[in-house]
């Protein structure tokens, strides 16, 4: 193995993206864009309906409606109609033919009974609704809250946390770190798989359709070099549209988990970043020489892409692993397995258990990985059977 043929071939490679204007911008520069208008208008979105709470298009009935829930209403500045309880039928009708609305139907002398004695049996209230309407299933949802702190207002023996003090114990850090831990490796999977896919697939797959492979592997180049060349140079392009994503992922989080930017940028430190650039790079390192042996096996980029296509999803399941756990795996025998390890590290990292004992496995088992990848392609460029197949 040679290291300047293996500089000699990165240096092709990636004079051919940095030479291509659109593709430097399509794949280093538009993914940042890209996730950060997709995810802040999805945040924006979300939280518009639900701050809304679409209440003016929806019709709230209500049949016996007493003094006091009169006032609730009134004081909660909810829109509602008093209806005779001989509607009662007509307006279920309408709310099963999917009418925005829901129908109140408080008992005959409701605050009589909810002042007596009797009221510790269980006062019934009805509460109609469609939960195939958005709207209807909101104004059910608001509402059902809005009458059990009316029940509580009632029969309050005791309040609980009702003062100025902070309750919620949780350092600031530790809550977002968690909230971050939840969707960021899902979504750092998901968009290295899908920038490792558009480059690998088009880097051997492509050249075979061109027929320029044939003259790269009559070179005097060894085939070695030009396997970890190649691997070298396609995990520093995927390591720019990488660090784009995330960087558009980082800024669109304030809308998507209500979350103050400078919150999510001062969290963490320097030595944290410096771990999790590491950590992706690793990562992409594997992902690349892998789907580089898919590429070498494929005879055009369309076979290579649909080849690789499930790799994503895969990616994407590992990455909701962070999803079902309390705790970043502890066992080291986790950090020998290829992908997962590394996603387990990114939790560690944003929950701030970072052990470096883990990191060393992680690290050296990904590069070692690598290089069995970098090995089996060389094999495969030797076979003339699959490169001119």
């Amino acid at each position: 193995m040679n290291k300047y043929e293996i500089f000699i071939i990165m240096k092709k490679e990636l004079a051919k993206f940095f030479g291509n204007k659109r593709m430097l911008f399509t794949t280093a520069i538009m993914p940042g864009i890209v996730v950060f208008v997709l995810y802040t208008v999805m945040g924006s979105t979300l939280n518009k309906q639900s701050q809304e709470g679409q209440f003016s298009d929806v019709n709230i009935y209500v049949i016996n409606l007493s003094e006091n829930i009169k006032n609730v209403f009134e004081s909660s500045e909810i829109t509602y109609q008093e209806v005779s309880y001989m509607m009662k039928e007509q307006i279920k009708q309408g709310i099963e033919d999917r009418e925005p609305s829901i129908l109140v139907v408080l008992p005959e002398k409701f605050d009589e009974i909810c002042m007596s004695s009797d009221a510790k049996v269980g006062v019934e209230v009805e509460i109609y609704y469609n939960s195939s309407i958005s709207e209807s299933v909101y104004a059910y949802t608001f509402m059902t809250t809005l009458l059990e702190e009316y029940e509580n207002t009632i029969f309050d023996l005791f309040v609980i946390n009702n003062g100025n003090n902070v309750y919620d114990m949780a350092l600031k850090k530790d809550s977002t770190g968690k909230n971050l831990s939840a969707i960021l490796p899902m979504l750092l999977m998901g968009l290295i798989f899908s920038c490792c896919l558009s480059i690998a697939a088009e880097s051997i797959a492509g050249e075979k359709e061109r027929g320029t492979i044939a003259i790269l592997l009559t070179t005097p180049v060894k085939r070695n070099s030009i396997a970890l060349g190649k691997v070298c140079s396609l995990t520093i392009i995927a390591l720019l549209s990488g660090i784009s994503s995330y960087i558009g992922v980082i800024l669109s989080l304030p809308s998507i988990m209500n979350i103050a930017a400078s919150d999510i940028l001062s969290i963490y430190g320097l030595k944290d970043y410096v771990l999790l650039l590491l950590t992706l790079t690793s990562i992409i390192l594997v992902i690349i020489s892998l789907m580089l042996i898919v590429s070498a096996i494929a005879n055009s980029v369309k076979e290579a892409t649909t080849s690789l296509s499930p790799f994503a999803a895969g990616a994407m399941l590992i990455g909701i692993s962070c999803l079902i756990q309390s705790e970043p795996a502890e066992k080291i025998g986790m950090y020998f397995v290829p992908l997962y390890n590394s996603v387990q590290f990114i939790y560690s990292i944003l929950v701030y258990k970072v052990n470096y004992v883990n990191f060393a496995v992680m690290l050296i088992s990904n590069f070692a990985y690598t290089l069995i990848f970098v090995w089996v392609l060389a094999k495969l460029f030797d076979k003339e059977k699959v490169m001119f197949g």
